[in-house]
C-alpha cells in the first residue's frame, strides 16, 4: 500500500468528505444480516463501524493509517468496536469471522499483485466456512482513467459543526497511468477560520484500478468466488452508478 493513502494530513475532513449515506448503510444491514463477527478493513474513521455496532454487531476495525484509528477511538462509547492499526496485507487476528468488509474502495489503496493477493490470503484465513466478503470497487470508465490537470478546481463548502470552521475541498487533478492501471489524485482542503485566516492541507493518492476479470481471478487464485455483484446501494440492477460491490465466499474445494 502506498504511503501516501495513508491520509496524515487530512484524515480530521474524512467524515466531512465522506458522509454515511442511508442506502449504503441499509445495504449492509441487509446484506449482514442478523448479529454477526464483523471485520472491517480500512475501517477510516468508523463511519460504518460504528453504525453496525450500534446494531448488535460485534466489529473489529483495521486500519493502517495511526491518524484515522485515533479519531475512530475518540468516538468510541460503549460500543463493541475493536480498533486496530494494522496493515490489512498482513495481520492476523486468530479467529474467524462471519462478515468481512472491505469498503469504501480501499481496496484500490494496493498497488501490487502481491498486496492484492496478500489482502485477499488473510480475507480467506479469517473467514468461516461460510463467511460472506464485501468489496466495493469503482468501474474502471473512461473518465476515470481520463487524464486532468490543470486549474483547481472547488467541489464543496461545508462549516464543520465541531469547530466552527469553514471548509472547502479542492479537486487539484490526478495523472493516469494506463500501462499500470495508477490513477494519483490529488486534493486539497482549505480552511477559512473566524478571522478568515487560512491554511490548506493536501493530499496525494495512488490507487489501482481494475478490470472485472481481473477481480475474478484475484479472487479465484485466493480461494474466493464471487456469489453476486451489485452495482449500486440502492438498486443492485441499475449499471449506471459505475460501482461493483463484489459478494464472495470461500470456494469448498472437494
Amino acid at each position: 500500500m502506498s504511503n501516501g493513502n495513508l491520509y496524515p494530513n487530512t484524515a480530521s475532513f474524512y467524515d466531512l468528505d465522506n458522509p454515511l449515506s442511508q442506502e449504503e448503510l441499509a445495504y449492509y444491514v441487509n446484506r449482514i444480516g442478523e448479529e454477526r463477527q464483523v471485520l472491517e478493513l480500512g475501517c477510516g474513521t468508523g463511519r460504518l463501524t460504528i453504525p453496525l455496532a450500534e446494531r448488535g454487531h460485534d466489529v473489529t476495525a483495521i486500519d493502517l493509517s495511526p491518524q484515522m484509528i485515533s479519531i475512530l477511538r475518540s468516538k468510541l462509547r460503549d460500543e463493541a468496536i475493536t480498533p486496530i492499526q494494522a496493515n490489512m496485507t498482513s495481520f492476523t487476528l486468530n479467529k474467524a469471522y462471519d462478515v468481512i468488509l472491505v469498503s469504501g474502495f480501499t481496496f484500490h489503496a494496493l498497488i501490487t499483485y502481491e498486496e492484492q493477493i496478500a489482502c485477499l490470503q488473510q480475507i480467506h484465513a479469517h473467514l468461516t466456512p461460510n463467511g460472506l466478503v464485501l468489496i466495493v470497487l469503482f468501474q474502471p470508465t473512461e473518465s476515470v482513467k481520463t487524464e486532468q490537470l490543470g486549474v483547481p478546481t472547488r467541489l464543496w463548502e461545508v462549516v464543520d459543526l465541531h469547530t466552527g470552521r469553514t471548509v472547502q475541498k479542492y479537486n487539484l487533478g490526478k495523472q493516469v497511468d494506463l500501462h499500470k492501471q495508477l490513477l494519483t489524485p490529488s486534493y486539497a482542503y482549505d480552511v477559512l477560520d473566524g478571522e478568515n485566516r487560512l491554511s490548506r492541507h493536501e493530499e496525494h493518492l495512488t490507487l489501482r484500478y481494475f478490470e472485472f476479470n481481473e477481480v475474478q481471478s484475484l479472487l479465484d487464485q485466493a480461494g474466493l468466488h464471487i456469489v453476486r455483484t451489485d452495482y449500486s446501494f440502492s438498486d443492485s440492477r441499475d449499471h449506471e452508478h459505475n460501482y461493483w460491490i463484489i459478494n464472495a465466499r470461500r470456494i469448498e474445494r472437494v
